[in-house]
């Protein structure tokens, strides 16, 4: 696929004769005949250049089976009695089963979506903690808190829900990336405690606990748990070779990026080896079952030589995840505190076991296996079968066009190793020009669940990134922000040319640029324009002959070229997004 400007060499023709007095008589009567080119985009083979990928928080999307929004006694005291709902800190009931009636819907491929990026899939901590300063009860509802890396996490629908899901997407042109965690594992919570036998539980008070004031909940620390002594219980929990953590007998949380406790939560540890299995895990898992996963560590470490420290363990159990389901990406959360060591073997066995799946499923990879990464972290080279990309905030200038532009590939540069863009936060403010200079931006770009609908934050909090993970705002959509999303969207996704082409500016006024890119003997040619106001004429003879049919999409309004422009009148917001209708 070669990015190109300038003028194109070959063009669609139409079997029409061109009556330019007749139009307003055949102008309707060929809007019925003939398709928009965008329909081009669609025979396009995937590629990680130009996904655009919308992330959502599973637990806060859609709730599509409410028999599983009590799983593991969540949101329940020690004694099967509901606490008070919390909107920010507990469960809300979202799973699979309701993303997958929205995709089946339509909803993301009239976004111009074609990836998914879901929490993580493993089973999370049961119980919870105090949140931010102790104002609100946080369970591990985002999916970033292990509990045990081998199983599903049954609220957000278990594992043949997963499955069905993951089929659902492919079926529909989606691929899906997920959460992982190998930086660090959940706290540990008086409901796990009780339930696995490890830790420091002063007594049984803790079922009905509650704190003396809606700012308390850290206090149930200094209340009915002790991290200082219970030497023999706190081994029984994930062991001092395994993890950092503050606790009596384990190494304390480091200073530097690698032995850190991010936002406190217990570090796994990549500089000692281990001899046992957490005994936690063994005591659920049970004897049969911990004798097949022995097992399987052992032949893992067997081939791959590499040391059996804790971090690695949690590769093997990653991969494992790739080898068993059909997923198609990894986002490595906190992958900066992650050794360079843990990580190229991370990378090897994930190209290992993507190459593997393929192999017995008879198939053949389309794409890569992607990994995404923040900025910060020193990843390995991507390889053939493993593409790292890193996640880069998209600024907005003020000026699409200039937007666009600074989004372009350098001369040193590839679109292939373009980051993944996104607008942080909840984005409510953001105008349509805003929307416009990130979602025609160059390479893949990210969009957060909500930002398209006006999806708002939940009640004020001390803690501002769980305030905005918000439930997903169904019932009160903003549908003028929608439906521009939706125009943007569409028009990105069905137009290789706008994350992987070439760059002309048109004409100053209204600003104008050209996207096109080459495919073989293909083409895919674009021209967007900004600040429009009024009846608008834009020169187009460098891309499109005279008498060429183009649509602008923000209006679904169709245009003839003649004399080598066109004449628009834009949306309000001023936005011009032209393509050329096909036979």
């Amino acid at each position: 696929m070669e990015p190109f400007g300038g003028r194109t060499l070959e063009r669609c023709t139409f079997p029409i004769i061109y009556l330019r007095s007749m139009r307003a008589l055949w102008f309707p009567l060929l809007a019925a005949i003939m398709l928009p080119a965008s329909a081009f985009g669609q025979d396009v083979a995937f590629s990680w250049d130009h996904a655009t990928i919308y992330r959502l928080t599973t637990d806060r999307f859609s709730n599509g089976d409410s028999g599983t929004d009590y799983a593991y006694g969540r949101g329940l005291d020690g004694e099967g009695r509901a606490y008070e709902e919390d909107p920010s800190g507990h469960f809300h009931g979202g799973d699979y089963d309701g993303i997958r009636g929205w995709l089946e819907e339509g909803y993301f491929s009239d976004l111009g979506v074609n990836t998914l990026w879901l929490s993580a899939p493993y089973e999370q901590i049961h119980g919870w903690v105090g949140g931010g300063d102790g104002d609100f009860q946080l369970y591990a509802y985002e999916g970033s808190w292990p509990f045990d890396y081998t199983d599903y996490e049954k609220a957000f629908g278990g594992e043949e829900a997963f499955i069905e899901l993951l089929k659902a997407a492919h079926e529909n042109g989606q691929r899906v990336i997920v959460d992982v965690d190998v930086n660090h594992v959940g706290p540990p919570t008086m409901h796990d405690m009780a339930s696995y036998g490890f830790g420091g539980l002063t007594g049984e008070a803790w079922r009905t606990w509650q704190p003396s004031s809606r700012v308390g909940w850290q206090s149930y620390l200094a209340d009915q748990v002790t991290l200082d002594d219970s030497l023999a219980a706190w081994q029984r929990w994930w062991g001092q070779d395994w993890v950092r953590a503050d606790i009596v007998g384990y190494e304390a949380c480091g200073t530097d990026v690698q032995a850190r406790c991010e936002n406190g939560l217990p570090d796994l540890r990549s500089d000692t080896e281990v001899s046992t299995l957490p005994a936690f895990l063994t005591l659920k898992w049970g004897p049969e079952r911990t004798a097949e996963e022995k097992a399987a560590l052992d032949a893992f470490f067997e081939r791959t030589g590499a040391r059996r420290t804790a971090a690695n363990h949690v590769v093997k159990w990653l991969v494992d995840w790739i080898r068993e389901t059909p997923i198609d990406g990894f986002h490595v959360r906190e992958a900066a505190g992650v050794t360079s060591e843990v990580l190229s073997l991370l990378s090897s066995e994930a190209g290992h076991a993507y190459r593997e799946r393929h192999r017995e499923a008879g198939t053949k990879p389309t794409h890569p296996f992607l990994m995404v990464h923040d900025a910060a972290a020193a990843v390995p080279a991507s390889a053939a079968d493993v593409e790292w990309r890193a996640l880069q905030t998209h600024d907005f200038s003020g000026n699409l066009v200039a937007d666009v532009q600074s989004s372009l590939p350098s001369e040193m540069q590839q679109v292939s190793g373009l980051p993944l863009r996104f607008v942080p936060g909840l984005a409510t403010e953001a105008t349509v020009d805003e929307v416009a200079s990130f979602l025609l931006s160059a390479g893949p770009v990210v969009v957060q669940y909500g930002q398209e609908t006006g999806r708002k934050a939940g009640p004020a909090i001390s803690d501002t990134r769980h305030q905005q993970l918000s439930s997903m705002n169904w019932s009160d959509m903003d549908e003028e922000k929608l439906a521009n999303w939706r125009a943007l969207g569409r028009f990105r996704g069905s137009h290789p040319a706008i994350a992987r082409g070439g760059f002309d500016q048109l004409q100053s006024v209204p600003p104008s640029f050209h996207r096109g890119v080459r495919m073989g003997m293909t083409t895919d040619q674009v021209i967007v324009a900004a600040q429009a106001n009024g009846r608008t004429r834009i020169n187009v003879s460098l891309v499109w002959p005279d008498d060429s049919v183009l649509k602008d999409v923000m209006t679904g309004k169709m245009v003839f070229v003649s004399y080598g422009e066109v004449a628009v009148t834009p949306h309000p917001s001023g936005i011009i997004l032209l393509e050329e209708v096909a036979e």
